[in-house]
């Protein structure tokens, strides 16, 4: 199934979130690098959008050469929803009934066609919007401004951390291929994934300025989870507190996003894979 536009632009906003959140788990990266890393990744998307503007590109034949790469990722990104859920929500919670509902729950969702996926996504996104401004003035008002001054100073990696930030931003392009390599051999789906990366990327600066600003980058390496940490913060008339584990859910369905992603991604690799066999035997 083809996505919609919004559907697509839903879709990056997920990945990006959860490769950022999950996979790079750097948050004590300067936030020019976060910067810079969005400008380079633009970049690399701008220029492969005239590659296809002018068909001197076409990755339909080499997707599979994605398959390691998504396996990698696949693995990686399970791990950490399991460590997730774990340490923030069942904790003393035997790991093994987790891993098993995770499975089981990702059979059942690769078992539907891509629809389920982007109907998943559409719903996310609205739990995601609201649970986002629930927290977001809270927070700003918790923000201590010389931490952020600070970090915004550079160093002397900033150019390296510009281009590995760039690199795992890019994995949300590649998982976009995966399920559908139409997703990024349209020009008008390549100009839906260059809005979807600066508005994604300017929450996730917003999102890092509140990590930095109300942690310091002293304490941000303390904490498994800074972005969970934060959320701590978050009170309603002085009453109503501990909300960090139902706003958590935020990032538990950027996680889950992720994975049902990539899965997806390893299923229509496989799918061609097969295709290709069949059709030499034949």
């Amino acid at each position: 199934m083809k996505p919609s536009k919004i559907q697509l632009f839903l879709l990056i906003y997920f990945l990006i979130n959860g490769i950022t959140f999950f996979i790079f788990k750097q948050f004590n990266i300067n936030i020019i690098s976060i910067i810079l890393g969005t400008i380079i990744s633009i970049i690399v998307i701008y220029l492969y959008s005239l590659f296809v503007k002018y068909k001197k590109i076409n990755i339909d034949s080499s997707i599979i050469l994605l398959l390691p790469i998504l396996i990698i990722l696949l693995i990686n990104i399970f791990k950490n929803t399991i460590d997730f859920i774990s340490y923030n929500y069942l904790i003393n919670f035997p790991v093994l009934i987790i891993i098993i509902t995770v499975v089981l729950i990702s059979i059942f969702i690769i078992k539907e066609n891509a629809i389920t996926l982007y109907k998943t996504i559409e719903i996310s996104s609205y739990i995601c919007f609201i649970i986002f401004i629930i927290s977001l003035i809270p927070l700003i008002k918790e923000v201590n401004i010389t931490n952020i001054i600070y970090g915004f100073k550079t160093s002397s990696s900033l150019i390296y951390k510009s281009l590995l930030f760039s690199m795992y931003q890019l994995c949300s392009f590649l998982l976009l291929a995966s399920i559908d390599t139409n997703n990024i051999n349209d020009i008008k789906n390549i100009k839906v994934i260059i809005k979807s990366y600066v508005i994604s990327n300017l929450l996730i600066i917003i999102k890092y300025l509140l990590i930095v600003g109300i942690l310091s980058n002293k304490l941000i390496s303390v904490y498994k989870y800074p972005f969970i940490n934060i959320l701590k913060s978050v009170k309603f008339y002085d009453f109503i507190d501990h909300l960090e584990k139902l706003l958590g859910f935020e990032y538990l369905f950027y996680d889950l996003i992720l994975l049902f992603t990539i899965l997806f991604g390893i299923k229509n690799i496989v799918i061609i894979i097969k295709q290709k066999i069949v059709s030499k035997i034949i």
